[in-house]
């Protein structure tokens, strides 16, 4: 008698907890790459996709698991490959995202555990950007953070986010102490715009505290239904950490898509980056031009084909490049993407 009352408590509680139509979806993506250049090794100032030379490569395999209801979200995302191996600097690298969220009032949510990051207009999968390879300017971004975040959707058109994480670009903290971040989207059917902060002591610890802040605004328009616009400014500093003053980060690129039709399509971007103050010790300074074209074979499937030129102006790591046994400063790069995904819905 009492197995079966602690039953019927379990069913009534299930039935408030799991309410409202539950749905449980899949997502499956793999993006596989062939990618050259001018040069006579691998880098790394700057490659963080199509990382590997003269060989067929795996970017990514990916499986995403989602569950949700009226009062609660859940996300576990699985990764392998070269991105999680070049981006991601801790482990757990196989895990991209693992977090659980909670209605606590309508339009309002609290979540915890490991997130994609807030910050940035370009994500680690292709699929999703213009452009197979990243922006130089996505290159100084996290990529993942582990924490908490409070989300509050204020009209259909404006939400924002508050977080508390370990660190910028860390799952485990390397101190005690905690970064704070906000994000704040507007959104409407053919524009948006965002802007992400974070603000935080990213030194390791037994080393002097320094505030690190890191700004980001995204615009993203559609102008016709064929020609997207894709445009971003980022800017990080740094306590003292240039001349016993705040060091800066300044970058952006400037992106577009064109449709030709439902198989064909061209993008190009532009991308600007000024790290010389010690911010992120890289100490360069310059810019990239990448152009592409993509076919799709179906509605969920890709064939790439792109080409990067990279250039670095001035900074103590000019020249970050080798070519023909001499140190260069410029960068050209041709590379092939291949992709394709499923996404399966069900309603339990």
């Amino acid at each position: 008698m009492r197995k079966f009352k602690i039953f019927i408590l379990f069913l009534v509680f299930s039935n408030q907890l799991f309410a409202g139509s539950p749905k449980f979806s899949v997502l499956g993506y793999v993006d596989s790459y062939y990618c050259t250049d001018n040069l006579d090794k691998e880098f790394d100032l700057f490659s963080s996709i199509n990382h590997r030379r003269e060989t067929f490569a795996l970017n990514i395999a990916y499986l995403k698991f989602n569950y949700t209801d009226n009062n609660i979200r859940a996300t576990l995302a699985l990764q392998e490959g070269d991105i999680p191996k070049n981006i991601y600097f801790q482990e757990p690298k196989n895990i991209q995202q693992a977090n659980i969220e909670y209605r606590l009032a309508d339009r309002l949510w609290l979540g915890a555990g490991i997130f994609s990051t807030h910050i940035g207009g370009e994500t680690t999968h292709p699929r999703n950007n213009f452009l197979s390879s990243h922006s130089a300017t996505t290159f100084f971004e996290p990529t993942y953070q582990t924490g908490v975040m409070l989300q509050y959707e204020l009209t259909n058109n404006f939400s924002a986010a508050a977080y508390l994480i370990n660190g910028n670009h860390l799952f485990e903290d390397n101190n005690k102490n905690k970064t704070i971040a906000f994000a704040f989207n507007y959104a409407l059917d053919d524009f948006s715009i965002a802007y992400n902060n974070m603000f935080g002591n990213e030194e390791p610890e037994g080393k002097k505290s320094r505030l690190h802040t890191y700004h980001n605004v995204i615009v993203n328009a559609k102008l016709s239904k064929s020609f997207d616009l894709l445009g971003q400014i980022d800017y990080a500093t740094l306590e003292n950490s240039y001349k016993d003053a705040n060091g800066t980060m300044k970058s952006g690129f400037l992106a577009y898509k064109y449709s030709i039709n439902e198989k064909f399509s061209n993008s190009a971007r532009i991308s600007y980056y000024s790290e010389t103050e010690n911010v992120y010790k890289l100490n360069v300074e310059g810019f990239d031009f990448t152009v592409g074209v993509e076919y799709k074979p179906t509605a969920n499937s890709y064939i790439r084909l792109e080409s990067r030129y990279l250039k670095n102006n001035q900074g103590s790591n000019k020249y970050a490049f080798q070519r023909n046994g001499k140190p260069t400063n410029e960068l050209t790069e041709f590379s092939m993407n291949f992709g394709g995904w499923f996404d399966f819905l069900f309603k339990m």
